[in-house]
């Protein structure tokens, strides 16, 4: 799957995006949304369907590139 590392720098780039928007709020509110953040990121790296469906939602002309 020489994909997955293009998919990984999106999750990537997106948890980072999601943790400095968390360390911008309030302290409490940060610790909250890094766990919500965090739950999520777990789900989706258990349960390749679930990449598979954000990534297409998230790059419109990957099922066009890859079929």
């Amino acid at each position: 799957m020489p994909r997955w590392n293009q998919y990984y720098l999106v999750i990537g780039s997106a948890r980072d995006l999601l943790e400095n928007i968390a360390v911008g709020v309030r302290p409490r509110m940060g610790m909250v949304t890094r766990k919500i953040t965090l739950m999520i990121l777990s789900v989706i790296s258990d349960n390749n369907s679930t990449v598979n469906s954000v990534l297409s939602l998230m790059l419109p002309f990957h099922s066009h590139v890859s079929s």
